[in-house]
């Protein structure tokens, strides 16, 4: 079993052990924050949060601000610090968008929403009994800077994160993700995809969501990895922008949906022959993970046949079918022994992802129409005997990532 420290403590470790280096990039704003950097923010922001709005373990903060992948990211770790949980959140500046965030926030019982400052004046217009703070606050002179040394970060037995699950359903499911979880979580992830120090992780998800925030976001970070932040919305604007940016950042690791594949072989199908192609390099890329919703071969055969011309290698595209669709996903030290068995049962495609987590391998049940059942985990239970492992994921609607 992985000895595993908090998100929190691993960001102040790696202040004294890798202060220099890069911790996070932004490309909308095109500025760095090294991991001194983002301690020394952390501990201030979540200092002000605590002096300003008292909170303190067990507060629920709704963190609403997805224009700025890098402020969600403070966000979340300032109120970290403080023993709080995070709610990340699409944000919005419609009346609808304002009375979403209102009904999740009453029914979390958030005592603070912090959101992107186009959003302020419509969440105050309709939400009159939650305080509302403004997402890049931190990085005003309004903010008193704190020795990291005279400030203590408050120990917490409340969940990390919340996160819903992105309109999944038709009613959106909160989850609870404790500490201890996602950091073991964090650690058979970057082990599995091989991060390290020395990697560059493209996060071009949504942070409301587990590909953005988790894959991507904070999994990099606890490694000590450098996290470049590409929001969604600057995807959508300029799809060929992902190819430029892995270049320029030389990425070695991300994590995408299929959907965005399909858009990325479109955008190079699509240049003319006067395009300048030597700014579209893909020969730094070491792992890109495809998950998030049923993976399409012919999507990713397309995908290789116009990236391999700038550099791709076909064995650095991951397919992770535990993120597709609804999946229940087990792991066992004899998988390839019992596929067949389990198989037989008719419970939808059932695939070896061949990636090793702390000596398992892991095995998907690809729901097909909620097909699974307790029964049906049961039998495959007796079948493999015990279960080292079991999680459940609910597919995104598209139009949440947009």
């Amino acid at each position: 079993m992985h000895k595993t420290i908090s998100m929190i403590d691993k960001i102040a470790q790696l202040s004294h052990t890798r202060g220099d280096a890069t911790a996070l990039e932004s490309v909308k704003r095109n500025c760095k924050i090294s991991y001194s950097e983002i301690y020394e923010t952390i501990v201030s922001y979540g200092a002000f949060l605590r002096d300003e709005y008292g909170v303190n373990a067990g507060s629920k903060v709704i963190i609403a601000c997805d224009s700025d992948s890098v402020d969600m990211i403070i966000a979340i770790l300032s109120i970290g610090f403080c023993g709080g949980t995070a709610i990340p959140l699409k944000s919005g500046s419609t009346k609808d968008d304002a009375l979403r965030i209102k009904r999740i926030a009453l029914e979390s019982s958030a005592k603070l929403i912090i959101t992107d400052q186009n959003c302020i004046e419509s969440y105050r217009q309709h939400i009159s009994d939650i305080k509302i703070e403004n997402a890049d606050r931190y990085r005003t002179k309004n903010i008193k800077k704190y020795d990291v040394a005279s400030v203590s970060k408050e120990a917490s037995d409340y969940p990390f994160i919340i996160l819903y699950t992105s309109g999944t359903t038709t009613t959106p499911k909160a989850v609870e993700i404790y500490d201890n979880a996602l950091m073991n979580l964090f650690m058979a992830y970057n082990d599995a995809d091989n991060r390290t120090e020395q990697s560059v992780v493209l996060c071009c998800m949504p942070l409301y969501h587990v590909m953005g925030l988790m894959m991507s976001a904070l999994s990099g970070l606890y490694v000590g990895a450098n996290v470049v932040c590409m929001s969604v919305s600057e995807f959508y604007t300029d799809t060929l922008a992902w190819f430029i940016n892995v270049a320029r950042y030389k990425v070695s690791h991300t994590c995408i949906s299929n959907y965005m594949v399909s858009m990325l072989t479109s955008s190079i199908e699509s240049l003319n022959e006067s395009y300048d192609t030597k700014k579209l390099s893909l020969s730094s890329m070491k792992s890109m993970v495809l998950a998030g919703e049923r993976v399409n071969p012919i999507t990713i055969d397309a995908f290789i046949k116009v990236a391999k011309p700038y550099g791709f290698d076909d064995k650095a595209l991951n397919v992770s079918y535990g993120l597709t669709e609804s999946a229940s996903t087990f792991t066992h030290t004899d998988a390839d022994k019992i596929l067949n068995r389990i198989n037989t049962i008719d419970a939808g495609e059932v695939f070896s992802v061949g990636k090793i987590f702390s000596g398992y391998k892991m095995i998907i049940i690809d729901e097909n129409e909620n097909i699974i059942n307790d029964n049906i985990l049961a039998l495959v239970q007796n079948l493999i005997g015990q279960v080292q492992w079991l999680t459940h994921f609910e597919r995104p609607r598209r139009e949440d990532c947009l």
